[in-house]
């Protein structure tokens, strides 16, 4: 979703989120395709208001996710809870770091983007925001003993037959 700078009013824009919500959807599935985990609901707010060029983007999205654990396979309830604070200034031609010199970014940096043009995709910050929530695996349980790697048995269900 595309929002035109100019036309957030002064007082901000407010958008509920929910499952029914059509360009959320796309975009938490857009998110999830790698790891492909069934969404059970998902709900939130999101106020997107600006003074004068400087945009803040500002919201909740709450997703329940229903993945299938790394270890065991059997499926569970993983629920995420995303907290959204960026703010964006536009970006001029000149400010690029063409210098080849490192710069360290603080933990300020990471809730600050630039935007170009008249519009600041809302959509694909949302997805970036999502990916870099999600882990690297699903695990279940810390305690997730996972399956036999002989026979196949879930080990969370009690020791297997197999000899170790």
């Amino acid at each position: 979703m595309k929002i035109t700078v100019s036309s957030i009013p002064l007082e901000g824009r407010t958008f509920e989120l929910t499952s029914k919500t059509g360009w959320i959807r796309e975009i938490v599935a857009s998110a999830l395709a790698e790891q492909n985990p069934a969404v059970e609901g998902l709900n939130g707010n999101l106020k997107i208001s600006r003074v004068d060029k400087n945009v803040s983007l500002r919201g909740r999205l709450n997703v329940d996710l229903n993945p299938v654990c790394d270890r065991c396979l059997q499926s569970f309830v993983w629920p995420l809870c995303l907290d959204i604070h960026i703010d964006f200034s536009p970006k001029s031609g000149s400010s690029d770091n063409r210098s080849g010199q490192e710069i360290e970014l603080t933990p300020d940096d990471l809730n600050f983007s630039f935007y170009r043009g008249l519009e600041i995709d809302v959509g694909e910050v949302i997805r970036e925001q999502l990916i870099l929530a999600l882990p690297i695996r699903f695990i279940c349980a810390e305690e997730c003993h996972g399956l036999c790697p002989q026979c196949g048995a879930d080990l969370n269900l009690g020791k297997c037959g197999c000899v170790a």
